[in-house]
């Protein structure tokens, strides 16, 4: 990966370097000129063991997440990587038929390996280009190559393969390309063959059962050729090996190719080596593209710089997995950043009089400061190395689980370190931590001396100093400042931050001019609050609809967090009031639960922090849980397949021409069980061939035209319907009536809301929380730009058809081919009568048609087991998060080890006038329980309330009645976790604390 957050990472990499290297030698500094301070500092380091081992575990959060982050996009980038060089091994570039487009230029019109075309390249070109590359000392390697989509039966195992990529070579050429393998890693004899025999890939050799020896019945433009099995080759380009979703092929040489599929004369793309490695020859493509471009000009072919392509697309793929995980684990970052501000200000507490010792022998407040930053620094060093080394652990866990969920065994995860991304997360976290010590540093060296020596409680001022009234100020001015910038812009993140920065700000400057400071922070917080929990049509209403992504999922919850943790602990009276009322049935429990109360609220700072701490982690997890559960029931109804039941793929080799009479032909395979269906022919791959009329420039997208039968049996559902078209029906009615009408998908609109829609090159310019439309006139042509055609866009159907079967730009037929011709494929959607088992039909109908090589799929076992995959990557993503409880659970250890230390005295003085035991060890699990719940409940409702805004809201355009469900099951598992790992950490602490003799208490100073 190549950049994080945006940030290239070499020079995140020098930032993060200086600024640890400024930390080193400011610490470097106090050691050589106070050798002393630096020494008190450090003594303090293994005096308390086990609060140590606490702290060690809260600071190493940070660099851990970041680690994973970023080592998940390294192992990403270099597996995929990995994948690119063993498949393509030394083929650079591809030389493949092309069209002149407006601005002179040429454009690819067929694929490099298992994609059919009607465009070839004739023999005679072919020389021609090979005698000019035979002259270039940067060219190793120049292949033609036929390639044909075939089907495959194997009539022994009776094992068939609708897709397979048929690949004729030149066998003489093919050292150049580092030659062909077999299984056991000898050479393969590709010339050798001889007639009627083929070397199949390891991929087809498992699809279909194979073995040397055995006859394949292979099916091209539905005429039957028999060819025997010589052999297995490893998966390879020459292979016929076409990435992890196409990986199977056969291969022979050329001749003997073009003979079987009747293209004698031609071939279908040319292959280039450059010169050096399969490494090292991808650094040549810019040089040897170039040469290639002025060798085909005005031949209307293409050059595709297949191989740094494919590794462009693995570095971004890598960086958007590590931003993705970032993201995600800002909360976990946020709270960690909360435990170390809450470790060196109770540290600092619990030094009170020994730092106002120091000041009155002659202590400078520097000095203090230079001594906690020492102790700081020495837990940093030793926590960002554990959580840098835990980081790599846990990052390449989730990539092997994630590429076993997505990609199946043919993605191999190779694991990856580049030394670069430990030194940045070991850098981030020591340097994160160093800054937020210093802080804290600063703010606990403000004391009074006499005050401290004697640990007396700071006063508390009625009214807040002229810096509290300063600070609100500006923070009010910066919040209407990003508020402006974030409507000029159209973008939420920086509005919503500036809405909020507003009451915030307020509450200083009403704490400035006396108003009470529970006053002050309920109004503000509760208005902070409420702006977060309106419905977003209403924020529409007044400001438009403003752009957004994920970046706002992070701030929602800090933002929402930090209202509810301020209105709690600034209102939790309420709560001594109501334990008040239930003296009489907790009878004994009363004092424990009296004291376990009133100490949180004495200490509201790191009362809040800790709240906040759980609520954030709890409210991320919540949320997740809650919108992936009706997501779920969303995208797996029968809406989400558009009420059709079956999709039947057919290879555009060996076509279907209808489909329904084929299936009543043979054997009666339909029976009555199937009620509709309808056929969908697809124009081709994405290329520019679309646009708003007089508005936009070309752009790519796929065309679909769809038949009589398709429009009259369709029920498929619109978010979105242009004016004059009352019901979804209408539409569907209005476009086999004119041809000239046309439908898209969910995909085509502008985005707004938390931006949950791709951003895909063809839009239209229509909102996705619109209703209604006026109707879109927009322009289609065919590759060559020779024939055009205007249409009127009447609907968007609904966002749970945006997937890709359902995918594109929806015309009648007859402009399809009016347009663009015959279809490039026709694939059929069918309706069954109740009760069928489709899963059943749509095997017997991939039986029937095995040698057209058709894909039935029932569409109801698609959504089951697209949905699984969802839910288990949903659950890595919640463990990957659930680190951030770690955090919080830390921060109770501490303050319960802290809390005993502080209050010994009082323990001593509560034991002395008739507490037992065991109401004092009860108080302190009951002072935790408050404070651990009250985060997990704050967490909990704003995750649901958040989920709940978003499910029923228009962010994912009109996906009909939704009845919003809470996954009980997920958040009792959640909060009971977190709430036991809590407890775990007071119960030693209770234990320590119920065990102390009265008499020692007393004496403790």
């Amino acid at each position: 990966m190549t950049s994080f957050l945006g940030i290239p990472l070499d020079v995140l990499m020098v930032i993060l370097l200086v600024l640890l290297a400024g930390a080193a030698l400011t610490m470097a500094y106090v050691a050589l000129r106070n050798r002393i301070i630096f020494k008190m500092g450090l003594r303090n380091v293994p005096r308390r063991k086990a609060q140590t081992a606490l702290i060690l575990m809260g600071l190493m959060l940070s660099t851990l997440i970041v680690a994973a982050a970023l080592t998940t996009g390294d192992t990403v980038n270099y597996s995929i990587s990995n994948e690119v060089y063993r498949s393509l091994r030394a083929v650079d570039e591809i030389v493949s038929p092309g069209r002149t487009t407006e601005t002179g230029t040429v454009e690819e019109s067929s694929g490099p390996a298992g994609t059919s075309s009607d465009e070839e390249i004739p023999a005679e070109v072919f020389a021609e280009l090979d005698a000019w590359a035979a002259t270039r000392d940067d060219i190793d390697g120049f292949m033609p190559v036929l390639s044909k989509e075939v089907t495959v039966l194997n009539q022994e195992s009776r094992q068939s393969e609708p897709r397979v990529n048929l690949l004729g070579i030149d066998p003489s050429r093919l050292d150049a390309f580092g030659g062909l393998r077999l299984q056991d890693g000898s050479p393969a004899d590709v010339a050798g063959l001889g007639p009627g025999r083929v070397l199949l890939n390891e991929s087809a050799a498992e699809e279909l059962a194979a073995e040397p020896g055995e006859a394949v019945l292979v099916f091209y433009q539905n005429r039957p050729v028999t060819l025997e099995v010589a052999g297995v080759v490893e998966d390879q380009f020459f292979s016929g090996h076409n990435g992890p979703f196409n990986p199977a092929g056969m291969v022979m040489a050329l001749p003997a190719a073009q003979e079987i599929l009747g293209k004698q004369g031609v071939i279908d793309f040319i292959a280039v080596s450059n010169r050096g490695g399969q490494r090292e020859g991808v650094e040549l493509t810019a040089q040897v593209t170039a040469a290639l471009e002025d060798a085909v000009r005005g031949r209307d072919l293409a050059v595709v710089e297949v191989k740094e392509e494919a590794l462009e697309q693995a570095t971004t793929l890598g960086n958007q997995f590590a931003n993705f995980f970032t993201v995600l684990g800002l909360f976990a970052i946020a709270a960690g950043v909360l435990l170390i501000f809450l470790i060196f200000t109770m540290l600092a507490a619990e030094r009170k009089s020994e730092m106002g010792m120091a000041r009155a022998v002659g202590m400078q407040r520097r000095h203090l400061i230079q001594s906690f930053m020492s102790e700081g620094m020495a837990y940093d060093v030793a926590s960002a190395a554990i959580g840098a080394l835990l980081g790599v652990v846990t990052a390449l866990v989730m990539v092997a689980a994630t590429a076993r969920l997505f990609a199946g065994e043919d993605f191999r995860v190779a694991a990856h370190v580049e030394p670069r991304s430990v030194i940045i997360a070991y850098c981030m976290g020591v340097v994160l931590t160093f800054a937020i010590v210093t802080v804290a540093s600063w703010r606990v060296s403000r004391l009074n001396i006499v005050r401290a020596i004697r640990d007396l409680p700071d006063p508390k001022y009625r009214r807040a100093r002229l810096r509290t009234f300063l600070f609100g100020v500006a923070s009010i001015l910066l919040g209407v400042a990003l508020a402006y910038l974030g409507l000029a812009v159209d973008q939420a993140f920086p509005f919503s931050l500036g809405v909020s920065l507003v009451p915030l700000g307020a509450i200083f400057i009403s704490r400035y001019i006396g108003v009470g400071e529970r006053l002050a922070v309920t109004v503000f917080s509760a208005l902070l609050l409420a702006y977060w929990v309106m419905p977003f049509e209403w924020l529409d209403r007044i400001t438009g609809t403003l752009n957004a992504d994920i970046e706002m999922f992070f701030l929602s919850g800090i933002m929402m967090v930090l209202a509810a943790t301020l209105l709690i602990v600034y209102n939790a009276q309420v709560l001594l009031g109501l334990a008040a009322r239930l003296g009489g049935p907790l009878g004994g429990v009363m004092p424990a639960l009296r004291m376990a109360v009133a100490y949180p609220l004495d200490s509201r700072f790191r009362t809040g922090v800790t709240v906040a701490m759980f609520g954030l982690i709890i409210f991320a997890l919540v949320m997740m849980s809650a919108m992936f559960t009706n997501l779920s029931q969303i995208f797996t109804s029968a809406d989400a397949r558009g009420e059709w039941d079956i999709a039947v793929v057919t290879n555009p080799n060996n076509p279907v021409e209808d489909l329904q009479a084929r299936l009543s032909r043979e054997d009666g395979v339909g029976g009555g069980r199937i009620s509709a269906v309808g056929s969908v022919g697809t124009a081709g791959a994405f290329r520019e061939v679309v646009r708003v009329q007089g508005r936009d420039q070309w752009r790519n997208y796929v065309i679909r035209g769809v038949d009589d039968d398709f429009l009259a049996a369709s029920t498929m559902t619109f978010q979105t319907r242009a004016r004059g078209y009352e019901t979804d029906q209408e539409i569907w009615e209005a476009m086999r009536r004119d041809p000239s009408l046309a439908v898209v998908d969910a995909l085509t609109v502008q985005t707004g809301g938390f931006g949950v829609m791709g951003d895909l090159n063809f839009k239209i310019p229509v909102s996705v929380e619109a209703d209604t439309m006026d109707p879109i006139p927009v322009e289609v042509r065919d590759p060559d730009g020779t024939r055009v055609a205007t249409v009127t866009v009447i609907g968007v159907l609904t966002n749970q058809l945006a997937s890709e079967r359902f995918l594109g730009v929806y015309l009648h037929r007859d402009t399809l081919e009016q347009v663009f011709g015959p279809p490039a494929r026709t694939d059929f959607f069918l309706k069954v009568t109740p009760g069928t088992d489709t899963q059943a039909l749509a095997q017997a109908i991939e039986a029937s048609l095995v040698e057209n090589g058709v894909q039935a799929t029932s569409l109801v076992e698609e959504l089951q087991e697209q949905q699984a995959q969802a839910n288990s990557f949903l659950y890595l993503i919640q463990g990957f998060m659930s680190l951030g409880l770690l955090v919080g659970i830390a921060a109770l250890g501490v303050i319960a080890f802290r809390s005993v230390i502080e209050r010994r005295q009082h323990i001593g003085v509560l034991r002395a006038i008739g507490y037992q035991r065991s109401t004092v060890g009860l108080t302190f699990i009951l002072e935790s329980s408050f404070i651990a719940l009250a985060g997990v409940l704050a967490g909990t409702v704003l995750g649901l309330t958040l989920a709940y805004r978003l499910v029923t809201s228009d962010v994912f355009g009109d996906v009909g009645e939704i009845n919003f469900t809470i996954p009980w099951g997920q958040i009792l598992l959640f909060t009971g976790l977190a709430y036991g790992a809590s407890l775990v950490t007071t119960v030693t602490a209770a234990r320590t604390a119920a065990r102390i003799p009265i008499a020692e208490a007393l004496r403790y100073e």
